[in-house]
């Protein structure tokens, strides 16, 4: 954001922020509409309007919001549009250029954040794309260090390994990585359905493998 700002537009802003975090997207669009009127070029605000845009599933308008948007010399900004693009995208469920988008933005951090890291994963598992998920996930908690991941995002971040396992149809590695969080949340029943359908295809392959002869 601007370091100088108007009472007004302060007032404005503070507005736009409410809204967003309030999930008021019609709000969050209008006040957008109105602070971009007097500064029609800030990144921010043009990030929030296009989360206000693909929520309410204005995705030409997204697109237009795309192609105007010019250069960004400011690396502050390129972060904010490339992290607001590869949400964009994924919305309207085109995956892989979210993964490009959310990619660009973490080049940009010395230690991308954890939330960031999940985007990208999540766009990569949306592609169908499992083992390289794995590798991605694998990676990035072999370097934790690398990245500024929360206890929470590091536990969701494990979660996702173990989805990625069962797709895989590595079930007994789900388990250890299931076993593994449990030992680490302070929640372990959060994982119970997860761990009952992973247990449900060993117990099924165990039981029906075998087809009895009449």
């Amino acid at each position: 954001m601007p370091v100088v700002m108007s009472d007004w537009e302060r007032a404005v802003w503070n507005a736009v922020i409410e809204a967003f975090e309030e999930g008021e997207n019609a709000t969050l669009y209008t006040l957008c509409q109105i602070f971009l009127t007097h500064r029609p070029k800030n990144v921010p605000a043009l990030a929030l309007m296009m989360h206000s845009l693909s929520s309410m599933f204005r995705f030409s308008e997204c697109e237009k919001l795309i192609r105007d948007i010019g250069s960004m010399p400011n690396e502050d900004d390129q972060r904010t549009w490339s992290r607001a693009t590869g949400a964009y995208f994924s919305r309207c469920g085109r995956h892989d250029a979210a993964e490009r988008a959310l990619r660009d933005a973490a080049a940009l951090y010395a230690l991308p954040s954890g939330d960031l890291v999940l985007d990208i994963v999540e766009s990569v598992i949306s592609q169908g794309k499992l083992v390289s998920a794995l590798q991605e996930i694998d990676d990035v908690l072999a370097n934790i260090k690398q990245v500024d991941l929360s206890e929470h995002e590091r536990l969701e971040l494990l979660e996702w390994r173990v989805v990625v396992l069962r797709g895989l149809g590595r079930f007994q590695d789900a388990l250890i990585t299931i076993d593994h969080l449990e030992a680490l949340t302070a929640d372990p029943a959060r994982f119970e359905k997860l761990r009952g359908d992973i247990e449900g295809v060993c117990e099924a392959q165990s039981r029906f493998a075998k087809v009895p002869y009449n």
